[in-house]
């Protein structure tokens, strides 16, 4: 089984029930991620990681991102890897079907508050079994610090990124890696689209910005939201839950709030709190 790795502080638990992640059976490639996004360059998003997730007894396989925040971990959303046995994790190309490097691990720390009814505490990280040797093509996202906690980032534009269909409806992966460009909104606006149990102050809602058709979709889940803060980029949020109606930029989509759980990445990771 795919078992929780405890380092200091946690009991162990295992994944169950999977939420949020798109399924594809029998399938090489996964559908409906970034739609109407552009083709991302080469070095552009260095950190983005690809997740294919493996199930007991099953020829399932469904498809989620993640973010490389240092050498050995990933950052992705628990609803990726509920019912998980194994995941592959593909780094440093924008090419789906050619990666620099992958990986398959089993090592993997769901938040212990999580609650898939309703997506709360929707973070999760993976534990690599061996380093990502950092290049041009693939290093770590600085994770926003103690300095933006209270920083809410309305109106901040930021990028997502991801391997996706170029047309909202459409049912195959592009090869290429594409991006989009959305800006955050307030929870009290966000309010309007989700249920009030979904947006709390954990949570981040964002909607399309130059291309209002530029969104997130299913299978993005886990993928991190990012932006430039004096010249440096920062991950500040993950992409939790896709609007229910269908994936473009006229309804938001919830993200996990990045600069709350900055302890607890710390406790599961040793990784360094950014000030």
């Amino acid at each position: 089984m795919f078992y929780k790795y405890t380092p200091i502080m946690y009991p162990q638990y295992i994944f169950i029930v999977l939420v949020g992640c798109l399924f594809a059976q029998n399938a090489a490639v996964p559908t409906s991620r970034i739609v109407h996004g552009n083709i991302a360059a080469k070095y552009q998003f260095p950190w983005h990681v690809s997740l294919t997730i493996s199930y007991a007894n099953s020829s399932h396989r469904s498809y989620c991102g993640g973010s490389l925040i240092s050498s050995r971990y990933v950052l992705t959303a628990a609803s990726c890897l509920l019912n998980a046995v194994s995941i592959k994790a593909d780094f440093g190309s924008i090419s789906f079907s050619t990666p620099l490097q992958s990986q398959i691990t089993t090592k993997g720390m769901l938040h212990p508050q999580f609650q898939p009814k309703n997506n709360a505490n929707n973070i999760a990280i993976l534990q690599l079994n061996e380093d990502v040797w950092y290049t041009n093509d693939k290093r770590a996202i600085l994770l926003a610090g103690q300095s933006q906690a209270s920083n809410a980032f309305i109106n901040t534009t930021s990028y997502i990124s991801g391997f996706g269909v170029a047309q909202n409806g459409d049912s195959y992966l592009s090869d290429n890696m594409r991006y989009a460009f959305t800006t955050v909104i307030s929870n009290d606006v966000c309010q309007h689209f989700f249920p009030s149990s979904y947006v709390r102050s954990e949570t981040m809602c964002t909607m399309g910005y130059i291309n209002s058709l530029q969104s997130a979709c299913y299978g993005d889940q886990g993928g991190a939201l990012v932006t430039n803060i004096g010249g440096t980029w920062y991950q500040i949020g993950l992409i939790s839950t896709i609007h229910g109606v269908g994936c473009t930029g006229n309804n938001p989509n919830l993200y996990t709030r990045i600069t709350p759980y900055i302890q607890w990445i710390n406790q599961m990771t040793g990784i360094a709190i950014n000030p």
